[in-house]
């Protein structure tokens, strides 16, 4: 599990994404409330269910993804996944 969440971190974070958190849920930081449900909205496309958390959970302007890695995930999934958020965060305008 942990190789997998260190795998999604750093793959995350080296694409500029800010990744919260020192457990197995990744809150990755995207701020306002209507990118991150565009952002859902296209990694649901892409296949990965990583859901988008926004106000009233969160305090406005920290709307988020929560990414919550496996321990059954493979080298593939993760690169399936860190993929579809590069071409999403790029489709949406963050990266």
């Amino acid at each position: 599990l942990w190789e997998n969440v260190e795998q999604l971190r750093e793959g995350l974070e080296s694409m500029g994404y800010d990744v919260y958190g020192e457990t197995h849920i990744l809150p990755v930081l995207v701020g306002e409330r209507e990118d991150t449900v565009a952002l859902d909205e296209r990694l649901r496309e892409a296949g990965v269910v990583a859901p988008a958390i926004r106000p009233p959970t969160v305090p406005e302007g920290t709307s988020r993804i929560r990414v919550a890695p496996q321990a059954t995930h493979t080298d593939g999934d993760i690169e399936r996944c860190l993929a579809a958020f590069e071409a999403a965060g790029e489709e949406v305008g963050l990266l």
